[in-house]
């Protein structure tokens, strides 16, 4: 399926010459690899652009690797004049079940990258054949299998002439755009094509071109088209495998575990296995439980890292020895490094004792390809002298590295020679009579590359860094493998070893079709290492463990592993909620869980100072339960499982929630964690692991809005009284992106604005916001009596705010809010007449009574005296005592005021004390009583 979108592209480039630019047609061949799957249908050659000058197509077919697509983009110029200056540049997003594996190369220059720029533009450089042509190519690994596998392409072309002094790319095409997708449909009755090429390699490999290089006399050999460097560290995918394997047989140290920090294989742990040393035999096979079955089909690679110039190689071995998980050959002196620990010794006897076939000294019922380094040939004339293990096997000086399959159990493997001058070997036997025993015989091994055709495959190509081997098994047809460099796509012609030879020497009728599988080494004379990892193993495991990445509301936040950064993110400073599930999906044995683990980025999440994390786990739809976990500095997270079983059918699923750190220089970054459960199979001793794939999220840098907590008010019970009381508010409150005096706040009350500010820190707690005066009820303001609500809202420098609300009461209050308290007089009795008049005080006096209980009051201010003696009990009644007011003159018990009313009186208005020259000299005091009653 091809289609497209629109994209506005075209970035000004500067001119490198004056030239006249032409149109270039632009080929897209998608190759796809389904070695675990067949029944394909593949889309047919389609043309997306179609002109007098420019073509651009899109075509598929197969590649042989389980799940690797291979990609070939192809810009063919129709006309390319001399004066033509072109540039081509191009960019690529993948689908989510697709990551990209290695660089994008071009297929002429192997070695060199294409340059790209800090937008994802790749750029091709100038090509002014007559004819040019220039193929990109890459790799993408199938990460999740799935209907549809989509490249999308926006390629761009960089347009200039003689006149012009600058020029700009521009979009090829009608669109700009290009969707390319390669369906995984099943089709009816359509025929297997998985690894078709390989057919046409087994149906050419019964007459291969002979190089020139090899001698007329040497056994066949196929050219290799493997080249350059392999990936400089260990390749993503790399596994831990002492679950899968039985102990190493031979040095102690072949095996080691891994726990990259630098990046490398996404930080997951994985075994390394490696040989080194002289005199060294070594070899490793899959246990009991984890033996190839041949009653179906099924695949695996692991990647090499060959030392070409110092050891003496390895070999991938399939075998039903007696021996089991302990096969190894028996062949171990100083000739026999050759034998590359699987095959017979190369050294016969001298004396009575007849040699007899060296096969019985090699791993029995077994099958081995071979990765040799050394040709072990004298390359004498006809190669029937010397110390040569290989039969007639004459590659030239520095380029002996070949690979073949031979059958090392099986005595027709080894070619039987007696060493005398002139003798070509033809006539010897291994059960020579006596006389022809007096020397002794070597042993000669046949390599084959397909069914009877004995030949080896040249692979002096290899140099430095990690190559990939890929093994499949086709049921009815046999087991096809290549060797490849996955950097550039270059990789040896596919071989297929016929399924009647795997059946007659693995002895597959007497094991119900299964076979141990594994890897054996030696090294003889040579000091070099050899090292291999398992990337993906032919046996189908009963287990699945999946992950995904949530945000605290539940969402998935997953990515694919190549995603830009796009709409689905976390927040910086967010929770994420890291969940492992873990099914056992086929099996008759139970399974018991002695421990899950997951690897987190620890610089990207927090870790708690006390190292201890909440778990939650669930058992099918059970309730789930907590339990505490632990997680060191490196981020890795233990919980041990308390062996928990369970049976087919089941599963179980973990969830940690971790604070993610915020970012500080960088916008956003991409972080991933995986997960590992580790347990054993029915009454298995050993434990298995099983990894899941890394899960990626994005964690972007956002500009968060203040957050305000613990808001309440001054007062403990939220009720305050009228008159009495000052209002005031009590809150935390933080914007960790905020700078100082950068947050404003407003405080409303029903509504209303109340109060505006200014915080000068970005980050307090318990901060108080209160008035000066007391709650007034009577002076129009914002609160009212009752229930009253408050809003808090703080606002950043961008606009992103917090509001916070909250309700409280105001009670009413009846009382006075002034009132004269002290009241005196003082005259003169000759000042006086000789009749009662009003008296002025000596101060001026004011009252004022407030009740806010209600709306309208009823309730009136009222008085009365006591009597007003002397200390030496001369009185003066009561009654001398009255109120003028609005120049009525008033007995104190026909007073009354009303409520919520100032009253201000002169010396000479209010309370007045009536003296005439008759009253008693002395000083006075007696006691004025104000009250207030709700009567009208």
């Amino acid at each position: 399926m091809i289609g497209g979108k629109t994209y506005e592209g075209g970035i000004p480039v500067e001119k490198k010459r004056r030239r006249i630019y032409r149109t270039l047609a632009f080929v897209l061949l998608m190759i796809m690899s389904v070695l675990s799957f067949s029944n394909h249908s593949f889309a047919a050659e389609e043309t997306l652009i179609q002109g007098e000058q420019a073509k651009l197509t899109a075509s598929t077919e197969f590649s042989e690797s389980d799940d690797i697509i291979d990609w070939y983009f192809t810009y063919t110029q129709k006309v390319n004049p001399e004066d033509l200056y072109k540039e081509i540049r191009f960019q690529m997003k993948f689908s989510e079940n697709l990551e990209l594996l290695g660089d994008i190369t071009e297929i002429e220059k192997p070695k060199e990258t294409l340059a790209t720029d800090s937008e994802g533009w790749y750029y091709l450089k100038e090509n002014t054949q007559s004819a040019g042509e220039n193929t990109v190519y890459f790799q993408t690994r199938i990460i999740e299998k799935k209907q549809d596998y989509t490249v999308t392409v926006v390629p761009q072309l960089f347009e200039s002439n003689q006149e012009s002094t600058g020029g700009s790319f521009q979009q090829m095409g009608t669109q700009a755009t290009y969707t390319c997708t390669v369906s995984d449909k099943t089709v009816a009755n359509a025929p297997n094509e998985a690894l078709a090429d390989s057919s046409k390699a087994k149906n050419e490999v019964a007459e291969p071109n002979v190089s020139e290089e090899i001698g007329s006399l040497a056994r066949l050999a196929l050219p290799q088209n493997l080249s350059g460097d392999g990936y400089g560290q260990i390749p993503y995918g790399a596994k831990e495998i002492s679950s899968l394997f039985a102990p190493v047989n031979g040095a102690a140290t072949a095996i080691s575990n891994q726990r990259p920090t630098n990046g490398e294989n996404d930080n997951r742990p994985y075994d390394l296995i490696e040989l080194s040393g002289s005199s060294n035999w070594i070899s490793i096979w899959s246990n009991e439980n984890n033996k190839l079955d041949f009653n179906k089909d099924f695949s695996g690679r692991v990647y090499i890292q060959f030392d070409k110039a110092n050891s003496d190689g390895l070999a991938f071995v399939l075998h039903n020895d007696a021996k089991g998980t302990a096969a190894i050959t028996s062949a171990q002196s100083k000739q026999d490094g050759q034998n590359l620990g699987v095959y017979g010794q190369y050294n016969g006897k001298l004396g009575k004792n007849k040699f007899g076939n060296p096969s019985g000294t090699a791993i029995q019922n077994s099958i081995a390809v071979e990765f040799d380094m050394r040709a072990n040939v004298n390359n004498d004339p006809g190669d029937d002298v010397g110390n040569a293990f290989d039969y007639k096997l004459a590659l030239p000086a520095g380029k002996e590295q070949h690979m073949a399959y031979l059958f090392p159990g099986n005595p027709s493997t080894y070619q039987e020679l007696l060493i005398s001058s002139g003798n070509d070997g033809k006539d010897n036997k291994w059960n020579d009579p006596y006389w022809l025993s007096l020397v002794a015989r070597k042993a000669r091994l046949r390599h084959y590359i397909g069914d009877g055709v004995e030949a080896v495959q040249q692979i002096n190509g290899i140099n430095k860094g990690w190559y990939e081997f890929r093994f499949d098994y086709e049921k009815g047809k046999g087991l096809n493998y290549f060797l490849s460099n996955p950097v550039n796509g270059s990789r040896t012609t596919t071989v297929t070893i016929p399924e009647k030879d795997l059946i007659t020497n693995l002895n597959l009728a007497a094991t119900n079709n299964t076979a141990y599988w594994g890897f054996t080494a030696a090294n003889g004379a040579a000091l070099g290492t050899t090292r291999f990892v398992f990337t993906e193993t032919p046996v189908e495991l009963a287990s699945d463990l999946k992950n995904d990445v949530k945000n605290v509301e539940g969402s998935s936040v997953q990515v694919g592993a190549l995603d830009d950064l796009g709409p689905t993110y976390l927040p910086d400073g967010d929770s994420v909620v890291f969940e492992s599930a873990y099914e056992l999906t086929e099996s008759d044995r139970d399974f018991t869980l002695n421990q899950w683990s997951a690897q987190v980025k620890p610089e990207h999440v927090e870790i708690p100072e006390n190292h201890e994390v909440t778990i939650s786990y669930q058992v099918d739809d059970y309730p789930s339960s907590q339990i505490t976990g632990k997680i060191d500095e490196a981020g890795q997270i233990v919980l041990d499982s308390g062996d928990l079983t369970i049976e087919a059918g089941h599963k179980v699923k973990w969830q940690v929630t971790l604070p993610t750190k915020k970012l500080e220089g960088e916008e956003a970054v991409k972080s991933s964690f995986y997960s590992t459960v580790t347990g054993h199979f029915g009454l298995d001793t050993e434990n298995q692991n099983f990894d899941s794939n890394s899960s990626y999220f994005w964690i972007k840098k956002v500009d968060r809005p203040p957050v305000i907590a613990n808001l309440t008010t001054t007062s403990s019970d939220q009720t305050f009284t009228d008159f009495k009381d000052k209002f005031g508010i009590v809150f935390d409150y933080a914007d960790d992106d905020a700078q100082p005096e950068e947050l404003t706040y407003e405080l409303k009350i029903n509504d209303q604005s109340f109060q505006t500010g200014t915080l000068q820190d970005p980050v307090k707690e318990q901060f108080t916001i209160e008035e000066d005066q007391a709650i007034d009820l009577l002076n129009g303001g914002a609160f009212v009596r009752g229930e009253n609500t408050l809003s808090l809202t703080i606002t950043d420098a961008t606009g992103l705010q917090d509001t916070q609300t909250l309700t409280f009461q105001v009670k009413g209050y009846l009382g006075y809010e002034t009132l004269t308290d002290r009241f005196a007089w003082k005259t003169s009795k000759d000042k006086l007449s000789s009749s009662k008049k009003n008296q002025s005080r000596t101060s001026e006096m004011q009252i004022k009574g407030r009740d806010t209980l209600s709306d309208n009051s009823q309730s009136r201010i009222t008085a009365k005296a006591s009597a007003i003696q002397t200390t030496t009990g001369e009185t003066i009644p009561a009654s001398d005592l009255v109120f003028l007011q609005d120049k009525a003159e008033l007995e104190l018990p026909e007073v009354s005021l009303s409520m919520n009313q100032l009253y201000k009186y002169s010396t000479s208005e209010g309370l007045l004390l009536k003296l005439s020259d008759q009253s008693p000299t002395g000083t006075y005091s007696g006691t004025i009583t104000w009250a207030i009653t709700d009567a009208p």
